[in-house]
């Protein structure tokens, strides 16, 4: 099974988008300048519930409050592949 996740919107005014699991850093993405961002984890993640925090980061590093996003990973049959994607303004 090969579930993979992408996030992707726009943040206007920031640096970056952050993104954590119950407090880990997972990883993160460079803002466009037009203000769009995408990021694509890079894993499979496993079946089940998930609740990913995103953030963003100004270029002096300020840092804003986590904006929680839910979703869940479904199984899938055997040589299946899916990607789920998030889109969302930040």
């Amino acid at each position: 099974m090969d579930a993979r996740v992408v996030f992707r919107g726009s943040a206007p005014g920031a640096a970056q988008v952050g993104f954590r699991e119950n407090g880990v850093l997972l990883g993160g993405a460079m803002v466009a300048p037009d203000g769009m961002w995408s990021w694509d984890s890079g894993w499979a993640w496993g079946e089940g519930a998930r609740f990913v925090e995103v953030f963003t980061v100004t270029a002096s590093g300020a840092e804003s409050p986590a904006t929680p996003v839910p979703f869940t990973v479904l199984g899938f049959s055997a040589g299946a592949s899916s990607s789920l994607s998030y889109d969302g303004a930040r």
